[in-house]
């Protein structure tokens, strides 16, 4: 009865908005829901609990923009959105005046999608008519003009706007595009404003190769920005962060499991997570030093509000960092023997 009703509410709200409204039930078995005849939802994560699930797609009174909501709103669903006529695609949340990103891993469920037809995604382009960010040159120091990006080069240098390809694998773009024009090498430090757990890195497009490469660097996640070094660059790179779903950067401290006698705990390569199951193996990595240790959750914690990632075992902390930093950032994921 509650999934008629649902369904009898979302054909009464279409009519607000004549017959531009489109509504697509779809169960939690499917992995692939198309919302028109070159636009499909697919499904990388669900709630298996709800079985029943409904897609209000409508029109907005921007050209070409639409609105995007999910019921039921309170469970647990990770999607993205593609198109079959090779579209640009971004999405933004509704309450976000003009953020808008890259359509893969998406968790919120009232979004707003743009999509631009007369547009695929090309190659770096380039093009001395595209629009500069920053064109001084400097020597020694140069910065984007929203001084998101920063260069320390004893060469000229220029910082200018760039098109790429906005897939890279299963990873959500979460910076602007930049071209970096100078050869030899040079520092950079690239700032991103997203506040969250999700793993961010550097990575360069190549135009020969069409394919995006990580870039070794350090994520300081107190200060929010990665700081990458280039060596013996011979031409421009443009570069962009692209964030993880699936990795996590954060802060990790320790803890003396040996101390919970009632639950039988020993100190060891082990760690509490909130979210990841007891049992699961991890891959935990310093970001400072890029060492890593492989630990088995054991525990539930850290709580949402103390900031952490994930808590370490004292023994486990130790291979990391000696237990007076206390604190250290650290990469957290998914261990993978074969890798």
């Amino acid at each position: 009865m509650k999934k008629y009703f649902i369904i009898l509410t979302f054909i009464l709200l279409s009519f607000a908005f004549k017959a531009e409204a489109k509504l697509v039930t779809f169960q939690s078995t499917q992995t692939e829901i198309n919302l028109t005849d070159n636009l499909q939802l697919q499904i990388a994560s669900i709630d298996k609990n709800k079985q029943n699930w409904v897609v209000n797609w409508s029109e907005t009174a921007e050209d070409n923009v639409f609105s995007l909501q999910i019921y039921p709103s309170q469970k647990t669903l990770i999607y993205s959105l593609k198109s079959l006529d090779q579209s640009q695609i971004v999405y933004k949340n509704t309450n976000e005046p003009n953020d808008w990103r890259t359509t893969t891993n998406i968790s919120a469920k009232k979004i707003l999608v743009k999509l631009d037809p007369s547009t695929s995604t090309t190659p770096v382009i380039n093009n001395d008519s595209l629009l500069v960010f920053d064109n001084r040159k400097f020597i020694t120091n140069s910065q984007s003009t929203d001084k998101m990006l920063t260069i320390e080069s004893n060469n000229s240098v220029t910082i200018d706007k760039a098109m790429a390809p906005l897939q890279n694998q299963n990873l959500e773009r979460v910076s602007k595009f930049y071209k970096i024009n100078t050869t030899g090498d040079y520092n950079v430090k690239f700032y991103y404003t997203d506040d969250d757990f999700r793993a961010k890195d550097v990575y360069a497009y190549d135009t020969q190769t069409k394919v995006w490469t990580k870039l070794v660097g350090y994520n300081d996640v107190k200060e929010k920005f990665i700081s990458v070094e280039i060596r013996g660059a011979t031409q421009y790179l443009t570069l962009a962060i692209f964030a993880d779903l699936a990795k996590q950067d954060g802060i990790a401290s320790f803890y003396d499991q040996s101390r919970y006698k009632y639950f039988n705990y020993k100190n060891g390569n082990f760690a509490a997570s909130r979210d990841y199951p007891k049992g699961t193996k991890l891959k935990v990595t310093r970001l400072k030093t890029g060492q890593s240790i492989i630990v088995e959750v054991n525990d539930y914690g850290p709580e949402l509000a103390t900031g952490r990632t994930i808590d370490l075992d004292t023994q486990a902390f130790k291979q990391l960092s000696s237990l007076g930093a206390g604190l250290i950032y650290v990469k957290v994921e998914l261990y993978d023997p074969s890798n």
